[in-house]
């Protein structure tokens, strides 16, 4: 490394009181080698003692101090920036390990985050037309034309008939795919613990298999899995079970549709007592659809885009207008799922008037680079009267 003249001079001191390491008398001698002033200043330091006024001792221990901790400071900086060099480097290699594992945070969702906390300082700044442009309204209009082809018989529940115990039940198709039920049926003990230490909630378990499984394990076994915490007993039409579905507890009266809409594995008796009700729910739910998205369906997607875009911002804009503020948009959350990242946000406007407050709520996700709405209040709820729709929303 070529060194300054000024530092090379800050040496000679201790260069010709041989006071100096190894490695700075070989710097010192590779400068002044091509440098003459430097080697008129050391000449200078070698007059003799008789034409030079002496240097006195504290003077010379001042220098060698000053020279000592200048050596110490440069070092120092030198170490600190070779871990911030370094840094990068180890920190995209433990995000390398962590993308192979799928744990944290990795290259694949760098760009989400960036994404996520652009439109979190728009969204504070009230900026919202530009916060409108980093929403992925494209794939919610290809969502809604084929919410608009599909006919009743689409809204009904699917499920996938399984043996177990000697008796068919109905799963619904991904829970079935999970566990494997249709191949484990046939050993229906390792069924059910499975279903049960996994803690599914959404199934119905036979008061016998029940008992099996408790008879089983230990009393520090089951408590350790929380079994009794989760599942609960309850007597319906078709047999007494066990299910962990919080909202059946206290229930007496069952509608097998209303059972069979919320649970995930159910007697094949039971969805079949089903059918009617499920029907007639699905036709209510195309007859919805078909109103609620009728606004859309001659539009095209250039159309439908601009009008979601302008309708989020004059949303806001107006809400704003008249007293509302945006608080706290921040993370829900950041996972992985089947490779992809997915990263939540929530943003909440609030309004106060006439002593109450209300609300209009946003959530989005980022995932494959593009910023969705999934919940909250969703511009195509708002498309006719804004400022009024939000109006509606509950209060606390």
């Amino acid at each position: 490394m070529k060194l300054s003249c000024k530092i090379i001079q800050d040496l000679l001191l201790l260069y010709t009181d041989d006071a100096c390491s190894q490695e700075s008398r070989i710097a010192v001698e590779e400068h002044l080698a091509h440098c003459p002033a430097c080697r008129r200043h050391m000449e200078a330091l070698k007059l003799p003692e008789a034409m030079a006024e002496p240097i006195p001792e504290p003077v010379i221990q001042e220098r060698v101090r000053k020279n000592s901790f200048r050596k110490l400071r440069r070092r120092w900086l030198l170490s600190v920036l070779a871990v911030l060099l370094l840094f990068p480097t180890l920190l995209l290699g433990v995000m390398g390990i962590h993308e192979y594992q799928g744990e944290g945070l990795a290259f694949t969702n760098l760009d989400e985050i960036f994404l996520a906390r652009r439109l979190m300082s728009l969204m504070e700044k009230r900026r919202f037309e530009e916060a409108a442009k980093l929403i992925d309204f494209e794939s919610r209009y290809q969502e809604i034309q084929e919410i608009l082809a599909w006919t009743p018989e689409d809204y009904m529940p699917k499920a996938i008939p399984c043996a177990v115990d000697g008796e068919m039940w109905a799963a619904n198709p991904q829970l079935a795919e999970q566990y494997g039920i249709q191949k484990l049926g046939e050993n229906s003990d390792e069924l059910w613990e499975q279903l049960v230490f996994h803690q599914v909630q959404g199934i119905l378990i036979p008061e016998r298999a029940w008992e099996r499984i408790v008879s089983k394990f230990s009393a520090e076994e089951l408590e350790y899995n929380q079994v009794y915490d989760v599942y609960f007993r309850i007597e319906t039409p078709w047999g007494r079970f066990y299910t962990g579905d919080g909202e059946l507890r206290g229930e007496t009266e069952f509608a097998p549709e209303n059972l069979v809409g919320r649970l995930d594995f159910v007697p094949e008796e039971l969805f079949q007592a089903a059918q009617d009700g499920l029907r007639r729910e699905a036709r209510q739910s195309y007859q919805w659809n078909q109103e609620y998205y009728a606004f859309a369906a001659d539009m095209s997607l250039e159309d439908y885009t601009q009008t979601m875009k302008d309708t989020f911002a004059q949303t806001l804009k107006r809400y704003c207008a008249r007293g509302g503020a945006v608080q706290n948009p921040h993370f829900t959350g950041a996972y992985r799922m089947e490779r992809q990242w997915e990263i939540e946000i929530s943003s909440l406007i609030r309004l106060e008037s006439g002593g109450e407050s209300h609300w209009v709520r946003y959530e989005f996700m980022v995932q494959d680079r593009r910023l969705r709405l999934i919940g909250g209040s969703r511009p195509d709820e708002l498309h006719k009267d804004p400022v009024a729709a939000a109006l509606r929303l509950s209060r606390p």
